[in-house]
């Protein structure tokens, strides 16, 4: 790719960012250049063009480092137990906890198991868990799948996986009898 391209690219987006923010660091003064520079020859600007690089990629670090301020080393116990009381929280119905460490096929080491009386409440149970999660601990799910329709949605913190269904579907399904050499503990509903 062609340095003035990459050159209009950063000075474009760079100049619609610099409308909003005034940076008052000492990168601002080689990014005014990086931008005054647009109108002359690219080879003049090169010193420019790497501290503007490194600029953005400070500013990416940054956003990234502030992300992960507010996260809070857990393990997995006190993370089940969190997503346990959401469920029982919020009313979820046949709370099962299954232990999956053991098994050598398994796709986490643990699934958490319950289902709501209606899509409303599964997608509630859903809200609450991630809602309760990132406010205790500052994780995020590394991904949500079905909950466009409710009747199954699953959350994936990695080593934990919340299963939370509608009541036929998990009768449909049967993930309990899937993973029947699971260790099962079942926890009182609230």
């Amino acid at each position: 790719m062609n340095h003035t391209i990459i050159f209009r690219i950063f000075a474009s987006i760079f100049k619609q960012f610099n409308v909003t923010i005034r940076l008052r660091t000492k990168h601002s003064i080689a990014i005014n250049c990086f931008i005054r520079a647009k109108k002359r020859h690219f080879s003049d600007y090169a010193p420019t063009y790497i501290s503007f690089l490194f600029f953005i990629f400070s500013l990416i670090y940054l956003f990234i480092l502030q992300r992960k301020k507010n996260v809070v080393n857990i393990d997995s116990e006190a993370l089940i137990h969190l997503i346990i009381d959401a469920l029982q929280e919020k009313k979820g119905i046949d709370i099962r906890l299954l232990d999956l460490r053991h098994l050598e096929e398994a796709p986490a080491d643990y699934f958490i198991v319950c289902e709501g009386s209606s899509n409303t409440q599964v997608q509630a149970l859903s809200d609450f868990v991630q809602f309760e999660i990132k406010q205790n601990t500052g994780l995020q799910p590394g991904h949500v799948e079905g909950a466009t329709n409710a009747l199954w949605v699953l959350v994936d913190y990695f080593d934990i996986v919340v299963h939370i269904f509608y009541k036929e579907t998990r009768v449909f399904y049967q993930l309990e009898d899937l993973w029947s050499d699971a260790k099962v503990t079942q926890f009182a509903e609230m």
